[in-house]
């Protein structure tokens, strides 16, 4: 876990060293000061003093600097404090405000950034990123982007964590803290990034402190993890079958299913029919993933969250009760005219409005679960909050206060949330709360089928553009992972199973999108018409008792394949004695592979596409391909594969282990 880290004097700031080799080669501050732009870099605030700190604390053994800026001959207005942890591979840099910061704001934005502290001039490399979620060209799912060098740094899109690789070595950076206001964003210089706050917040009082974070490693995957490990704090992170929402298969209706809103508005009548179907054909459903149930005149703008009397008369509960199937239910945004304003404060905004109070939350939950047969929330269009409402994105607190607010008072009930549509300050924020289970890894469903498209009316179809499939594997694995990172295992939204589906919603990549889901160790939901499931698709997925076949933890990507457009991701079960490789194309021409790099002593090599033991793991992939390869464990010469029947052919919790005997 170690890192040979070192924090060292510059002539404007400090650099961090590692085994020799600066990985950031200065540091310093910007943001508008006394009406006036300045920066550390190009003038206007000066080092005047650099002070040596070391010592213990919770995270172990540190040295490192204090940094103090001011502005020409005023008093000291910030502080860096530089703080090394060498045998954690960890530094902490905290921003602190020596004084009241008043004035300066740059623009309503989380691009153009404030209080810019630190600033990291870095060395050259590899790097991935994630998106933050809203821009000043408005909102979007975060998005992984790979890079070979800085220069793919995007600067139109702020984003977080950065991972910078070279040499074999990695370093994640990300803010520490403030994480609903705290993106990074390239520049102000070209091989710099900033890490600041939105830049609509115009006062930071004395004596706070804004914290950045950064995790040296080896490979970058495991950094990324350890990384998480301590925005969690050490909190450990959730397991694959601790609630019926991960354990079990869901039937859900959001976008990208056939009874999605767009097309096919579900009701009371098809939600009993298909509950009807699931018993006698045997398709052990767990729970409805039950998207846009309650009244509304725009969607992601509740006007409350009671059943709509129009398309659910007799309500939810009541549907359980016939159906045997409970809800996870959608909530999303406020209409600020909505049924609540005369009992609970709200913060409105541009055509939206927010609970201000945890009673409201805790209120809310405790009738979903009596009277709506909920057994957990997924909350959608998490960043439009801060989209319409400004005074989440102007102040350094608010946002994360709404956010603990609404986790915590649902949470009470014992209803685990999963975030759909956040940006990653909310990701982070999600990460030191018990109550989020999962999160959605990218975009809807809907905009990978080119049949589902061509049906929808003109204002949907100027709303919704074809995304390619290999867009999509990129964030299940890569956005997925980081979620894990962060305590939440990923969903990736509703699919169909069918490849021979009617009326325009087949689906010919439905093994992949199956195999997928399954690695992923998170929800999975199907969404196919009345009567279409494709159950050879269901049987490979579930047990007959309705238990998902689910690997330990969601697979984890391999980097080195990323520069030749391949994702590769890789998990296990039974403690690692079954592993589980996949490999996809995420090029635009075929692609050849060969995976020499994974070990394979002690193991059977299985294909999956082959449904043969092999020699090795290579082949020739086209665009949006993928393979995919089970390494069964040998023991006395025997190699047991599982359950060949399952994408996951040994699941912890069905084979605990194999033993080899003097019979053999």
């Amino acid at each position: 876990m170690g890192a040979e880290l070192e924090v060292r004097l510059t002539a404007t700031g400090a650099s961090l060293v590692r085994g020799g080799e600066a990985w950031v080669q200065e540091m310093g501050i910007a943001f508008p000061y006394a009406g006036e732009e300045r920066s550390s870099f190009t003038g206007g605030f000066e080092l005047v003093d650099a002070r040596p700190v070391s010592g213990r604390d919770g995270d172990g053994e540190y040295s490192g600097y204090a940094l103090i800026y001011s502005a020409g001959e005023a008093d000291p207005i910030v502080s860096l404090t530089v703080r090394a942890y060498p045998e954690q591979g960890k530094t902490v840099i905290d921003a602190e405000a020596l004084t009241e910061l008043v004035g300066i704001r740059t623009a309503d934005s989380f691009l153009y950034t404030t209080f810019n502290a630190p600033i990291l001039r870095l060395r050259e490399g590899e790097v991935l990123l994630y998106t933050w979620g809203l821009s000043d060209a408005g909102g979007e799912w975060p998005h992984a982007v790979y890079g070979k060098s800085l220069d793919s740094i995007p600067s139109d899109r702020s984003f977080s964590p950065l991972v910078l690789v070279a040499d074999g070595k990695a370093m994640v950076i990300s803010p520490g803290s403030h994480y609903p206001v705290s993106p990074l964003r390239a520049g102000p210089e070209p091989g710099m990034i900033s890490r600041g706050v939105h830049g609509a917040i115009d006062r930071v009082p004395q004596g706070t402190v804004v914290s950045t974070v950064i995790a040296a490693g080896d490979d970058p995957f495991s950094t990324l993890l350890r990384w998480g490990d301590g925005i969690r704090a050490g909190r450990p992170r959730p397991t694959p079958l601790v609630h019926p929402v991960l354990s079990r298969l869901g039937y859900w209706n959001d976008y990208g299913a056939y009874y999605s809103e767009l097309l096919h508005p579900i009701d009371e009548e098809v939600l009993i029919a298909l509950g009807d179907y699931f018993r006698e054909e045997e398709i052990p459903i767990g729970y409805f993933g039950l998207d846009l149930w309650y009244p509304h005149d725009r969607v992601g703008f509740a006007k409350a969250y009671r059943a709509d009397e129009r398309r659910f008369p007799s309500g939810l509960g009541r549907i359980k009760s016939r159906t045997g199937i409970p809800f996870f239910l959608h909530l999303s945004g406020f209409d600020p005219e909505n049924e609540y304003q005369d009992g609970y404060r709200f913060q409105e905004g541009d055509g939206a409005a927010c609970p201000q109070e945890g009673r409201f939350y805790s209120d809310l939950g405790h009738r979903l679960t009596e009277e709506e047969g909920a057994i957990g929330v997924w909350h959608d269009h998490i960043r439009v909050y801060q989209e319409r409402i400004p005074a989440l994105r102007a102040s350094l607190t608010a946002g994360e206060e709404w956010f603990k607010t609404m986790t915590e008072g649902l949470g009470k009930n014992g209803l685990p949330l999963m975030l759909s549509d956040p940006t990653v300050g909310f990701l982070l924020t999600a990460a030191h709360t018990e109550a989020v289970v999962s999160s959605r890894s990218g975009d809807d469903y809907l905009v990978k089928q080119p049949g589902q498209l061509a049906q929808l009316d003109p204002a949907a179809a100027a709303r919704y553009e074809y995304v390619p499939p290999q867009r999509f594997i990129i964030d299940r694995f890569l956005v997925g992972w980081l979620l894990y990172s962060l305590g939440m295992f990923p969903f990736h939204d509703v699919f169909i199973t069918n490849p021979d589906h009617p009326d325009g919603f087949d689906e010919p990549d439905a093994e992949s999108e199956a195999l997928m889901r399954a690695l992923s160790a998170g929800p999975i939901g199907i969404g196919d018409k009345l009567g279409e499931v494709d159950k050879g698709i269901i049987d490979r997925l579930v047990f007959p008792d309705g238990v998902l076949a689910k690997p330990d933890r969601p697979a984890r990507p391999v980097w080195d394949p990323l520069a030749r457009d391949l994702v590769v991701g890789v998990t296990e079960s039974g403690d690692g004695a079954w592993i589980y490789v996949v490999v996809f194309n995420i090029g635009d021409a075929p692609q050849e592979y060969r995976l020499a790099d994974i070990p394979t002593q002690g193991r059977m090599i299985y294909s999956h596409a082959q449904g043969a033991v092999v020699a090795e793991m290579r082949g020739t992939l086209p665009p949006a391909g993928g393979d995919y390869y089970v390494l069964a464990p040998v023991r006395s010469g025997i190699a047991f594969i599982g359950f060949v029947d399952k994408y996951i052919t040994a699941p912890s919790d069905r084979i605990l282990e194999v033993e080899s005997t003097t019979a053999g």
